[in-house]
């Protein structure tokens, strides 16, 4: 990682799963209701706009790889 916790571009989607504590499969509801319930408990910015930036990416990653489910096997080891 460059140092900076915050910047999501180091982080994996394995990275991101183990993060949100998931467990495979997860369909993409699952991981932005995750994501979102994380933005509202958190009075901190930084980290609040870390989950924003989070989820930009990961539906990002998910329109890219045209699914709708992370799954262990497939899409859940590779980088964003």
């Amino acid at each position: 990682m460059s140092g900076n916790l915050y910047n999501i571009d180091d982080y994996t989607i394995n990275d991101i799963v183990t993060i949100l504590d998931l467990s495979y499969p997860i369909p993409k509801d699952i991981i932005f209701n995750t994501i979102d319930k994380n933005i509202k408990s958190t009075p901190n910015k930084q980290i609040e706009t870390f989950y924003e930036n989070m989820k930009k990416r990961v539906e990002q990653y998910l329109l890219e790889n045209g699914t709708d489910t992370i799954t262990e096997d497939g899409y859940g080891l590779n980088n964003l």
